[in-house]
């Protein structure tokens, strides 16, 4: 069962136009227990999630579970394996966290890989992604530091699996990293770079899949 909102009353009344949720921090269990408690959370269709502690892992899971196909933007930050965030609480992985499946209307999805240390895989990426059902995503927004490009192949299974006969409303795949630009050019698929160019400065790069018909 979702905890209890520790420091308002039940009865405490949200906005009625309230659909939106961007947390922080240890904001993410009072919030979604607080809307839970006062029958508020099926009203939600776009969130917001920052790395999400540890013991705030089942609100989470019972959250979405709730907003299921109501969900039509979600925007999440993750790391691949549970550690500590600079050393004060530990933070969950986001395979751990998310079953994509549960939001059959999603049609925005953001994913920042949090870790600086450590490349993000492709293939985790796929694992992860894999859970997704929503024949209604239209944008899909890959953020991480760096970018592993030293295996093409699972890059293109990617971009396989992100097809239009899954995902006929998908028009745009955005992939933003800090990193060389030419040295990424060079190594990912050549279906990812039809829109490469150049994001903020030199060094940190946006590449952008261009617009499906």
């Amino acid at each position: 069962m979702l905890a209890t909102f520790p420091d308002e009353p039940a009865s405490a009344v949200p906005p009625p136009a309230l659909h939106g949720l961007k947390l922080c921090g240890k904001s993410v269990r009072p919030i979604l227990a607080w809307l839970h408690a006062v029958g508020h959370l099926s009203k939600v269709d776009s969130l917001t999630l920052p790395l999400v502690r540890v013991e705030d892992v089942l609100t989470v899971h019972i959250a979405l579970q709730q907003l299921g196909p109501a969900l039509h933007h979600l925007d999440i930050t993750g790391t691949w394996s549970e550690e500590y965030n600079g050393g004060y609480y530990r933070t969950a992985d986001l395979l751990t966290l998310f079953d994509f499946s549960l939001h059959p209307n999603l049609k925005t999805l953001a994913i920042h890989y949090a870790n600086s240390y450590h490349d993000l895989s492709p293939n985790q990426m796929i694992q992860l992604l894999t859970r997704l059902k929503s024949r209604a995503l239209e944008r899909l927004a890959l953020k991480m530091y760096y970018l592993s490009y030293d295996n093409s192949d699972q890059w293109t299974t990617l971009d396989m699996f992100l097809s239009p006969d899954r995902f006929p409303h998908l028009r745009n795949i955005v992939l933003k990293c800090w990193g060389g630009h030419e040295a990424v050019r060079a190594k990912l698929p050549s279906s990812f770079l039809g829109g490469c160019c150049r994001w903020n400065t030199i060094c940190r790069i946006r590449i952008a899949r261009g617009h499906r018909l």
